[in-house]
């Protein structure tokens, strides 16, 4: 019975022992399992991250690949050494190659040397100082002619960590065409607004803008400044006889008399309808007169068709009468109504107050080489008025087209 019981506690001990380590080595399997399934895990998350790194790189690709495919720029990548990495749809068209056939080759290899200088110097700059480079580069293709470029040049980096060089090339060659056109154009509207299209002169605006600086500058240098001023006799009777395209042609011939007697620093201007004005910087009032008979001779050489050209002129020299070039210019121009009230084609100067008359003027057939008046009235009351008193020459002797003007518009018989 004692043996029998000893084998029934045996039997019950080895069953639990074997229990016991069916339960530890189940216990052992469970960790096993867990951490496999986190590594698992852990690797499928890894792999899932790649994946999307890999997708992101490639639309990044995608959008580069199409980014050079559509620039309308040229866009290109370089070595230190100047060989070309990659280039776009655009820079291969413009210099007419395939995506690969500059692939390795430096610009001096495939471009004129010229060309490659200008772009090796500029790539050298950005490469030695690491700061974009924008600038305008002009070059001439075999066959293509003369393009302008708007370059940007930059260092980049490579997906090894090489430095790059990274280039945008715009084409502004029309762009830049186009600004000179406007240029010329604006440049061709001043001139016109500068100058007197039929005559060739200047304005009466600049004529006055000039006249103005050059007023000024006498009175800071204390230096002398004379003035002309000629009207075409008998103007409104040649235009109503032979039409106004006599007319313009006699005004032609005034321009082209004056453009070649001026000389340089003295202006030329048509002011008026038929009216003239000469600035003389620096002459005396003999000076400007002996100008005067000078035009005046010229235009006695000169044939029209409409019949000969006479001028009267008036002379003025700066003074103490004239505290601007307005005043200078109205004793000019009252001192040429004096010389169409002397019988036209002849010169009249302000002299002491006086106005003198010189050649060619007449008197019973002579030529009277001075004559001398004393005006009646101020100089700006003398354009449009009639009065003058004779002190050299007895009036019955002196040939006169002249009647007293009644109104402003009278004064137009006088030309």
């Amino acid at each position: 019975m004692v043996q029998g019981r000893d084998e029934v506690k045996e039997a019950f001990r080895l069953s639990r022992s074997s229990g016991e380590d069916e339960q530890q080595e189940l216990a052992g399997m469970s960790l096993h399992t867990r951490a496999d399934l986190a590594r698992a895990n852990e690797l499928e998350r890894v792999l899932a991250e790649k994946q999307a790194a890999m997708d992101e790189l490639e639309a990044s690709r995608t959008l580069l690949r199409s980014f050079h495919a559509n620039s309308p720029h040229h866009a290109y990548i370089k070595r230190t050494c100047g060989e070309y990495v990659s280039y776009n749809h655009a820079f291969a068209a413009f210099y007419g190659i395939d995506q690969e056939l500059w692939v390795g080759k430096t610009a001096n290899k495939v471009l004129p040397q010229a060309v490659s200088d200008i772009f090796i110097d500029v790539e050298r700059q950005v490469m030695e100082s690491g700061q974009a480079i924008e600038s305008y580069l002009t070059i001439v293709l075999p066959d293509r002619g003369e393009y302008i470029l708007r370059s940007i040049k930059f260092a980049v980096e490579g997906v090894r960590g090489e430095r790059l060089l990274g280039g945008m090339d715009i084409d502004v060659t029309e762009e830049f065409r186009q600004r000179e056109h406007l240029k010329a154009a604006n440049r061709n509207l001043q001139q016109l607004a500068r100058t007197d299209a039929l005559t060739g002169l200047y304005s009466r605006g600049t004529f006055e803008d000039r006249m103005g600086r050059e007023y000024a500058l006498t009175e800071r240098k204390n230096r002398s400044l004379a003035l002309l001023v000629l009207d075409i006799d008998d103007f409104k009777k040649r235009n109503d006889s032979y039409g106004h395209a006599a007319g313009d042609d006699a005004l032609r011939i005034v321009g082209r008399v004056l453009r070649g007697l001026v000389r340089a620093g003295e202006v030329a201007a048509r002011i008026g309808g038929e009216e003239f004005g000469v600035m003389l910087p620096e002459a005396s009032l003999l000076e400007a007169s002996s100008l005067a008979k000078r035009i005046q001779a010229a235009l006695a050489d000169e044939l029209c068709p409409s019949g000969p050209i006479t001028v009267s002129i008036g002379v003025a020299a700066k003074g103490q009468a004239t505290a601007t070039w307005q005043d200078l210019l109205a004793q000019a121009d009252a001192a040429m109504y004096e010389a169409k009230r002397a019988g036209k084609n002849c010169v009249a100067k302000i002299l002491s107050g006086s106005y003198v008359l010189l050649a060619p003027c007449h008197v019973d057939g002579e030529v009277v080489e001075k004559r001398r008046f004393t005006p009646t009235r101020t100089s700006a009351q003398c354009r449009g008025m009639g009065s003058f008193t004779e002190t050299a020459i007895p009036e019955s002797r002196l040939k006169m087209n002249y009647r007293e003007a009644t109104t402003p518009d009278d004064s137009a018989e006088l030309r």
